[in-house]
C-alpha cells in the first residue's frame, strides 16, 4: 500500500523535530546531520 506524499512529509517532519518548539529549517537539518555524523563516528572509530 502506497503512502500519500502528505503522510510521508508529516512523518519526515516529525523526525526533523516536528514535536519540538519552532526552530529554523537550517538548525533542524544541522541537528539531524550532526546526529548521524556522531553516530557514524562512534560506531566506526572506537
Amino acid at each position: 500500500m502506497k503512502h500519500s506524499g502528505k503522510r510521508y512529509l508529516k512523518h519526515l517532519l516529525f523526525y526533523l523535530g516536528g514535536d519540538q518548539p519552532p526552530v529554523s529549517w537550517l538548525e533542524r537539518v544541522r541537528s539531524v546531520l550532526g546526529g548521524f555524523y556522531w553516530s557514524y563516528v562512534s560506531v566506526h572509530y572506537r
